[in-house]
């Protein structure tokens, strides 16, 4: 009878079983089960027996037994799930092996995270499912929509993403600067160690010590720069920088040998090899910086040391290595002073100074024991001996020259002037000339200061204000009848000159004087004038000549009637 089971058919087979139908003697379904039902019994999950009325083992999700688990809940395993799977596995059949993740995980035990923006991936790690608000699994979630500056997401608001599609995906972490026109398009290239349309490809892939490299893909692409001890060579490929380098390190682009060449080499890769007189040189021109001999010196080593320097040797520069040799001191080792001292078997100067040691010679002083220190204190002196030799000079030529014309006018005087008989008053017998000539528009002529002068062959007697102290009275002839004027004067040619050179200094308020004793002061005897010049200096000289006088050129000669003073 169908529907029950039993040998008396009194029990129901299991609601699981379609059509309810299973074997009489064991229970079991003979249609199969109903969805949601297992087991050879059809039984809910977690049940088992004929009737499916006993319960499996706590931690499984289906049973055969109360012994026997076929499927285990969710983070078990075993016969009778009763072990725990790792911690992220949903289920597994062992420790190391998870068929299936918690979401955010992958690998074979679940270990891998998956990327932030997806909901679950597979066990490589790609992007299955994407999270709210991401989309695109294919580029791992980065999309994001709302970087759309428009509906149709034809530009995005953030340069480091490019519009694709309905979204804005994220540029490759490979560009520069992060920047991007498209998936296949670095704004600035790629970052260093990377090259190829979307900064794909990694450098060490053309060469495992290339660092930056340049090109679309690996067949044409090339190095430009290698790791530390390698450069491009000219084939674009990375070598080993030159042995002949110091500590063989050079530079990565171009090979030049960064920290200078190894002794007896130069040029910028060290492939030329320095001048045998050379121990070092330089990098660039290879110049020798060091002598194979220590007796030369010079950019080629071939300039020989002093010998004055001990040894003869000196440094590139030519100053000696080790001093100087007796009697010669300094880095060039010169002589000593000619005129130090000399002592017993030694040096005269120091080495280092050059100042003598054991005094001067007989003669001599002076640290450096140098004769011409006197003949420079002779500079201070001789200037100024030199003005009053030129000084005693000038005025004895014009003395002389003086005398000259005094004694030619006295010799030549004319033969009808008659000078009477000064002034009784013997104590001003020298007092000085003066004369104040009327112009001829005047009638009268006024004279003084002198003893006689002569008009129309006439003595005509002139008073001196220095005896009478009165005021000037104008002095008629003998006769009375003559009016003495300038023409009447009996002149020669130079006191002419000289009178109308006076007129003329008068007009322009010129100044002279008539006291005795002043002028007086201002005469030298000849006797004195040496005395007179050895008693001034250069400062006196100079103050005598810095004194203004009147713009006026007035030349006197000894015997004329009119003095001035400029």
């Amino acid at each position: 009878m169908g529907g029950y089971r039993d040998t008396k058919c009194t029990y129901n087979c299991s609601e699981g079983c379609i059509d309810k139908l299973c074997r009489q003697n064991d229970a079991v379904c003979t249609l199969g089960c109903q969805p949601g039902y297992s087991s050879a019994y059809c039984c809910q999950p977690g049940m088992v027996g004929w009737s499916c009325e006993i319960n499996c083992p706590t931690n499984c999700a289906t049973c055969t037994s109360l012994t026997e688990c076929q499927t285990c809940k969710e983070a078990f395993y075993g016969s009778q799930c009763n072990q725990n799977c790792p911690e992220m596995c949903k289920t597994c059949t062992s420790p190391s092996y998870c068929p299936a993740c918690k979401n955010g995980y992958s690998g074979d035990s679940c270990q891998r995270r998956c990327p932030d923006k997806c909901l679950t991936c597979n066990n490589d790690g790609t992007c299955h499912a994407c999270k709210d608000g991401f989309s695109r699994p294919d580029t791992n979630c980065q999309c994001l929509s709302t970087l759309c500056m428009s509906p149709e997401c034809r530009s995005c608001a953030n340069s480091s993403y490019y519009a694709e599609g309905s979204t804005c995906c994220p540029c490759n972490i490979n560009c520069k600067h992060g920047t991007c026109k498209s998936a296949y398009h670095c704004t600035d290239g790629c970052e260093d160690g990377f090259f190829g349309p979307k900064c794909e490809f990694q450098c060490t892939q053309i060469n495992k010590e290339c660092s930056v490299c340049s090109g679309d893909s690996l067949e044409s692409s090339f190095c430009k720069t290698c790791t530390n001890g390698y450069y491009p060579d000219t084939k674009r490929t990375c070598v080993q920088c030159s042995k002949l380098c110091v500590e063989d390190q050079c530079n990565s682009s171009n090979g030049h040998c960064k920290k200078g060449c190894k002794y007896g080499f130069w040029n910028p890769k060290c492939d030329r090899n320095c001048s045998e007189k050379c121990a070092v040189c330089n990098q660039d021109s290879g110049d020798c910086l060091t002598c194979s001999l220590t007796s030369v010196f010079g950019a080629n080593c071939d300039m020989p040391c002093s010998k004055t320097c001990v040894d003869a040797s000196c440094h590139m520069n030519g100053t000696c290595t080790n001093g100087c040799i007796s009697d010669y001191y300094g880095p060039s080792c010169e002589q000593c002073p000619i005129h130090c001292a000399r002592g017993a078997n030694v040096t005269r100067c120091s080495h280092a100074t050059g100042l003598c040691l054991f005094g001067c010679n007989e003669g001599f002083k002076g640290d450096g024991c140098m004769e011409a220190l006197k003949l420079d204190n002779s500079k201070d002196t001789g200037p100024a001996i030199g003005g009053a030799v030129a000084a005693v000079v000038v005025v004895s030529i014009v003395v002389a020259v003086g005398l000259f014309i005094f004694v030619r006018r006295r010799t030549h005087r004319p033969k009808n002037e008659t000078i009477p008989e000064a002034s009784n008053n013997a104590s001003n017998s020298s007092a000085p000339v003066y004369a104040s000539v009327q112009r001829r528009e005047h009638p009268v002529s006024e004279y003084e200061n002198t003893s006689s002068v002569k008009a129309n062959n006439t003595p005509v007697q002139v008073h001196n204000p220095v005896y009478t102290n009165s005021r000037l009275i104008p002095v008629s002839t003998r006769d009375g009848n003559s009016i003495i004027t300038e023409d009447s004067l009996e002149i020669d040619e130079w006191d002419s000159i000289d009178r109308n050179k006076a007129i003329i200094f008068e007009e322009n308020g010129g100044g002279y004087y008539n006291n005795n004793e002043i002028v007086k002061a201002l005469n030298i005897q000849v006797a004195e004038l040496k005395k007179f010049v050895m008693s001034k200096n250069m400062d006196c000289f100079k103050k005598e000549f810095e004194v203004k006088h009147f713009n006026i050129s007035l030349p006197i000669r000894l015997g004329t009637s009119l003095k001035f003073r400029f």
